[in-house]
C-alpha cells in the first residue's frame, strides 16, 4: 500500500493499493475510487464484521480491496480540515472515535471510554478508540493540528474536544475546568483533559463543538406561522 496526501486544509488521503490489499474505512469518507474494487463487510479479524461495537455505537467500517491489479480510493473528513498518518506498530494510539478515517485490516480498534459529558458532546458523550495492532491508521483533525512530544511526567492540559488523539503511553486525565467553571455560561463544563508524558498528543485547532458554536448565530430563524 502506498499513499499521499494532498490538498491543504480539505485534505485528500489519496491510497493505493494493489491486487490482494485492502482496507478498513469509516462509511462515507470515500470520495472516489478506481480500479477494480471489492467493496463489502468487514472479512472477520480484528473487527469482527461491518460494526465494531464501540460505546454503545457501531462504529462503522466498509472493506475495500483490490481485486486485480491497482485501485486508488480518495478519503476525505466530513468538515474542513487535515490527515494524520499513524503506524502502530510498536505503540498503540487513543483517540476521538469520530476522528477515525481508516486502517489496514491489521489494526485492532477498540472502546478505550465513554462518558456523557454535556449536551455539547452529544447523545453518545466523548467516545474514545484505542487502536493497536500493526499497520496504518488514518485520523483526521478538524482545522490544523499540533503534535506535542511529551516528556515522561511532562504535563500538558488541552481543552478536551480539542485533544483529538495520543499515544497509549500518555496518561490522560478528563475533568471540569474549575478556574473557568465561574465563567463558563453553560450548565456542564468546561471540559479539559490532562495528558501526562511519555508519548506524543496531537491537539486539532477546531471542533465540530465549537464550529457549531459559531455557526448557528448566523442561521436565520424559522418564520412564525
Amino acid at each position: 500500500m502506498r499513499y499521499e496526501f494532498s490538498g491543504d486544509n480539505l485534505q485528500f488521503a489519496n491510497i493505493i493499493m494493489s491486487e490482494g490489499e485492502s482496507l478498513e474505512v469509516a462509511p462515507g469518507s470515500v470520495a472516489y475510487s478506481r480500479g477494480d474494487l471489492e467493496v463489502g463487510k468487514s472479512g472477520g479479524g480484528v473487527l469482527g464484521g461491518l460494526k465494531k461495537a464501540i460505546g454503545g455505537s457501531p462504529l462503522d467500517t466498509v472493506s475495500y480491496g483490490v481485486k486485480r491489479g491497482v485501485g486508488t480510493i480518495g478519503l476525505g473528513g466530513r468538515l474542513p480540515g487535515k490527515m494524520m498518518d499513524i503506524n502502530v506498530e510498536g505503540m498503540g494510539w487513543v483517540a476521538q472515535k469520530d476522528a477515525f478515517v481508516a486502517s489496514q485490516p491489521t489494526v485492532r480498534i477498540e472502546q478505550e471510554y465513554q462518558k456523557k459529558l454535556g449536551s455539547s458532546f452529544g447523545e453518545e458523550g466523548l467516545v474514545l478508540a484505542k487502536f493497536s495492532g500493526r499497520g496504518m491508521l488514518f485520523l483526521f483533525s478538524l482545522g490544523d493540528y499540533n503534535v506535542f512530544a511529551l516528556q515522561k511526567g511532562e504535563e500538558l492540559t488541552v481543552a478536551t474536544d480539542r485533544a483529538v488523539a495520543w499515544e497509549a503511553s500518555v496518561k490522560y486525565r478528563i475533568e471540569v475546568d474549575k478556574d473557568l467553571k465561574s465563567t463558563f455560561r453553560g450548565k456542564e463544563g468546561p471540559f479539559v483533559t490532562t495528558l501526562t508524558g511519555p508519548g506524543r498528543a496531537v491537539v486539532q485547532s477546531m471542533s465540530p463543538q465549537r464550529m457549531m458554536e459559531a455557526f448557528l448565530p448566523l442561521l436565520p430563524e424559522p418564520e412564525a406561522r
